[in-house]
């Protein structure tokens, strides 16, 4: 069954698909407030955070999301690559480990 229109996920990912970081970041944090373990919601924050230019303020967000869903090639490798673009490196590493696992090609 799709989500319905007013789903909060699906408006979250609609504020940052027209470029609106904020609105996105609102919904995406309205949603975790009610839904602390939503890993898309997760991965949305994260996302609009690094996109914004506050890779610190992502960094937990991948975290949590990579551990909700391990089998997400695409969390760990975002993570990874937040974590190289911050100098932790040794972090980098072991994120991309899961990354390239789950997908050989990355």
């Amino acid at each position: 069954m799709p989500p319905a229109p007013d789903d909060p996920f699906r408006r979250a990912a609609a504020a940052h698909a027209a470029g609106d970081l904020a609105a996105a970041e609102a919904l995406a944090r309205d949603l975790l407030a009610a839904e602390p373990d939503h890993a898309d919601a997760l991965a949305l924050l994260g996302l609009v955070l690094t996109q914004a230019g506050r890779l610190g303020d992502a960094l937990p967000a991948w975290r949590r999301a990579a551990d909700l869903r391990p089998a997400a090639a695409a969390h760990w490798h975002n993570l990874a690559e937040l974590c190289r673009r911050l100098g932790r490196t040794t972090e980098a590493e072991a994120a991309a480990r899961p990354a390239v696992t789950l997908a050989p090609g990355w």
